[in-house]
C-alpha cells in the first residue's frame, strides 16, 4: 500500500481544486495514522495506515471540518484527519501554475493592478494535534481581513513573474503608522486593494528560513500567531522566509514569503531543515554562505501584512545603527503555493531529501 513518494506526484494531471462537483481526489498519508469510523479522535480505530499509504476521497459522503471521508486501496472506508494527509491533486495543481513573463521572456519590473485577483477560497483545518478547528480567519480579534488573505487555500492557475524590486517598490510607507487594518481609512485601503491578492512568482535567494514552531504554552501563556489560532507545532505554523534578489543582500533588504499550514501540508519536500540548507544563512545564528546559496523562485499571492513596520529600517527613529531589521517592505508573498529551485539550467520542483 505504500505510495510512490512525492517526487512522482508532478506527473499527475492538474485538477480543478474547487469545482462544483466533487471528484475522487487522491491523498497520501504524511505519517502513520489511524483510519477511524467517524470524524473524531475518539472514534473507533478501523486500521493503522502507514506513512505514504494512498487513500481516495469518498465523494458520496460530506466532509467534516478538519476530517476527510476516505477509502483505502483495498476498499476500506473511514475517516482521516486532514492534518495527516497530503493532497496529490493540490500539489500537482501547484506545480502546474503557468508563469507569465513580459514580452521579452523576462520578469516584470512593475506590478500591474489590472492583473487577475482570484477569489479567496476559505477552509477550516485541524490544529493542535486535531484538538481544535482553525477557520479561515484564525482566532483574529482585530484584523480578520489580513488573516483571511493569509489563510487562503486556493492555488493560482497562472502568475506573473516579477522582480524582487517590483514588490519592494509597492506603496506601504503610509501604513507604517498602524499595526492592523481596523484603523485604516479609505486612502489606506486604496494603496493596498489594487495589488493584494495578485498571484506572483518571484526569483531570488533565501537569506534565512525561520520556522515559527514553538514550545507548548504554560498556563495562560500564549504562543504562535492569530492566523494559526496561536498553535505551535511545525504542522500548524508558518515559515517566515527572507527572500533577497541576490545572495549578497542582507535580511533587511528582503521581502518576506510565507508557506502556511494550508500549503505546507501538501508538499513532502517542504521540510524546514532541508529548505534552510538552500539559504545564505542556514539558521539565524549561522554564518553566511553566499556562494552555496541556491537560486529559488516562489509562487503565491501578494499580501500586505501591517503587523511589522518596526521590522523595517526606514521606520526606525532611534538607535537604528545598533538594531537588526528583518524586511524591506510590509508587502509579502503569502501564502506561498510553490517553491522551485534552479538546477542544471532549468527550474524544477523541490524533491524530498
Amino acid at each position: 500500500m505504500k505510495a510512490v513518494r512525492s517526487f512522482a506526484l508532478f506527473a499527475i494531471a492538474a485538477l480543478a481544486l474547487h469545482a462544483g462537483t466533487l471528484r475522487a481526489q487522491t491523498y497520501i498519508t504524511a505519517r502513520a495514522v489511524f483510519l477511524r469510523g467517524s470524524p473524531s479522535k475518539t472514534a473507533v480505530k478501523l486500521r493503522e495506515l502507514e506513512e505514504g499509504d494512498t487513500v481516495t476521497r469518498r465523494t458520496n459522503v460530506q466532509a467534516h471540518p478538519g476530517w476527510l471521508p476516505v477509502r483505502t486501496t483495498d476498499g476500506k472506508a473511514g475517516w482521516v484527519g486532514l492534518v495527516h494527509l497530503r493532497s496529490l491533486d493540490i500539489a500537482a495543481a501547484a506545480s502546474a501554475t503557468a508563469v507569465v513573463t513580459d514580452a521579452g521572456g523576462a520578469a516584470f519590473t512593475a506590478i500591474d493592478s489590472t492583473w487577475q485577483k482570484p477569489a479567496i477560497h476559505r477552509s477550516t483545518i485541524l490544529v493542535r494535534g486535531g484538538a481544535m478547528q482553525c477557520g479561515a480567519t484564525g482566532d483574529a480579534v482585530h484584523d480578520d481581513g489580513t488573516n483571511l488573505h493569509k489563510n487562503r487555500a486556493d492555488i493560482p492557475t497562472s502568475s506573473h513573474l516579477v522582480t524582487v524590486d517590483a514588490i519592494r517598490s509597492l506603496p506601504d510607507t503610509a501604513l507604517w503608522r498602524f499595526t492592523d487594518r481596523q484603523h485604516w481609512i479609505r486612502s489606506d485601503s486604496a494603496l493596498v486593494l489594487p495589488y493584494e491578492g495578485i498571484p506572483v512568482t518571484v526569483e531570488g535567494f533565501f537569506e534565512v528560513v525561520k520556522p515559527q514552531k514553538d514550545s507548548p504554552p504554560h498556563g495562560s501563556e500564549q504562543v504562535g500567531e492569530a492566523p494559526n489560532c496561536h498553535s505551535w507545532t511545525e504542522d500548524d505554523t508558518d515559515w517566515h522566509v527572507a527572500l533577497v534578489a541576490n545572495p549578497s543582500e542582507i535580511e533587511e533588504r528582503a521581502i518576506v514569503v510565507e508557506p502556511t499550514p494550508r500549503t505546507k501540508r501538501h508538499h513532502a519536500a517542504w521540510i524546514a531543515s532541508a529548505v534552510s540548507e538552500l539559504a545564505v544563512r542556514h539558521s539565524t545564528s549561522s554564518g553566511r554562505d553566499e556562494a552555496g546559496a541556491a537560486r529559488v523562485r516562489v509562487t503565491g499571492f501578494l499580501l500586505l501584512d501591517p503587523v511589522h513596520p518596526n521590522h523595517i529600517r526606514g521606520h526606525c527613529t532611534a538607535n537604528c545603527a545598533t538594531k537588526h531589521f528583518f524586511r524591506a517592505t510590509l508587502w509579502e508573498v503569502h501564502p506561498v503555493t510553490r517553491i522551485e529551485i534552479f538546477r542544471n539550467g532549468t527550474w524544477s520542483e523541490l524533491l524530498p531529501p
